[in-house]
């Protein structure tokens, strides 16, 4: 939503009872109603025998460096959306060198504990049109506008796990979520496979 008081950039909206919805604070409470509905949460079912020895605990095997946080605060853009904490992408990035050591410290620290704040929870939820017609609320698609500072903090602490990944958790067979590798490095790999097959004089069965 734009605005000042009724202004607001989205059309009219139609609620369940087929009135009109003109002011700005009533379509945001129409979209919390139209998209509460899908953030509901089934039942967690537990089951003990996929679970196993964890082997070693984050602390022992995480190694957070100050060098790469500040590099990823370096590379922000500074027409990056901002959260609810109102804290500026171009702030952050000037002044990277001098928080850097600090917030890789609060880093680890979250991934030692398994902790992640409560503040960085919380989103700004943004409408954007999908199809059809533009009254009903439910052909809007919700958009998360996160604390920049929670997507710092994401960033370098997927960086350490997927380089840890890389060397200990993925196979030979995985091609997803890895570097260097995708569906169509995938698909050229079968391709080539089949046809080396097939010139071998062996059979391809497909089901």
């Amino acid at each position: 939503m734009q605005g000042k008081a009724k202004l607001t950039s989205i059309p009219a909206l139609k609620n369940a009872d087929g009135l009109w919805i003109v002011n700005a604070r009533d379509k945001a409470n129409l979209f919390k109603e139209s998209w509460g509905n899908k953030f509901v949460l089934r039942d967690f079912d537990c089951d003990d025998m996929f679970f196993f020895d964890p082997g070693p605990t984050h602390q022992h095997v995480i190694k957070c460096n100050s060098k790469v946080c500040e590099r990823i605060m370096k590379k922000l853009k500074d027409d990056c959306s901002t959260g609810p904490d109102n804290t500026p992408a171009r702030i952050l990035k000037r002044i990277a060198r001098y928080i850097a050591i600090p917030f890789t410290t609060l880093v680890r620290k979250m991934v030692e504990e398994d902790y992640w704040p409560d503040k960085w929870r919380v989103h700004r939820l943004m409408p954007s049109f999908k199809r059809n017609t533009f009254f009903e609320p439910g052909n809007y698609r919700n958009i998360h506008i996160t604390s920049i500072l929670s997507k710092i903090a994401e960033r370098v602490i997927a960086h350490i796990f997927s380089r840890l990944l890389q060397q200990h958790g993925f196979g030979s067979q995985q091609w997803a979520y890895r570097k260097g590798r995708g569906s169509k490095d995938l698909l050229c790999f079968l391709l080539s496979a089949w046809i080396l097959a097939i010139c071998s004089g062996m059979k391809i069965g497909t089901y």
